[in-house]
């Protein structure tokens, strides 16, 4: 069993957002992959991986 503990799933809009996620829980599923679900939805801005990622674009942590 392996599993992938860091994604986004970036879309435009809530609408988008439902296609774009069903199709990697799909493939997720289609490749027995699993993830531990912690999610969180219609963020303007997460940290990521030591990065920024916003509307605004991908920068560094500041913090880091």
């Amino acid at each position: 069993m392996v599993f992938t503990d860091d994604m986004l799933i970036n879309s435009k809009d809530r609408d988008e957002l439902t296609v774009d996620l069903r199709t990697v829980l799909h493939t997720l599923r289609e490749h027995q992959l699993c993830g531990k679900l912690k999610c969180e939805f219609w963020l303007e801005e997460v940290v990521f991986l030591g990065h920024v990622v916003s509307k605004k674009g991908i920068k560094v942590d500041p913090q880091k």
